[in-house]
């Protein structure tokens, strides 16, 4: 029974601080504070890096993409893109899409 109330009591601390996060993205995907020296595409390059965060890849390539037309000097953008075009390792199906020895050679 003392253990339920700690964990109540850390979970309910835990979603007030989640509560009081600077900034909220509306889909969902969590808070992003990346600065960067390219000001004019702040908010596109942090959705941007929300979304590699959270493994939506193909989306996250196209959002990247975006960043780099609006922005072709923003360079980290380009970081952004080579880091989203990766083969994903992660289970996919139920099955590892890379074997993981493949992955480290």
């Amino acid at each position: 029974m003392k253990t339920r109330v700690l964990l109540t009591a850390a979970a309910l601390a835990l979603a007030a601080v989640a509560g009081n996060a600077q900034q909220t993205a509306s889909d969902g995907l969590g808070t992003v504070h990346f600065p960067i020296s390219c000001t004019a595409v702040q908010a596109k390059f942090e959705r941007a890096v929300a979304l590699l965060h959270n493994f939506h890849y193909p989306e996250t390539v196209k959002a990247f993409q975006a960043v780099i037309k609006d922005d072709p000097d923003c360079t980290i953008a380009y970081w952004g893109l080579a880091m989203s075009a990766m083969p994903n390792s992660l289970p996919v199906g139920g099955y590892l899409a890379v074997p993981p020895i493949q992955a480290i050679r």
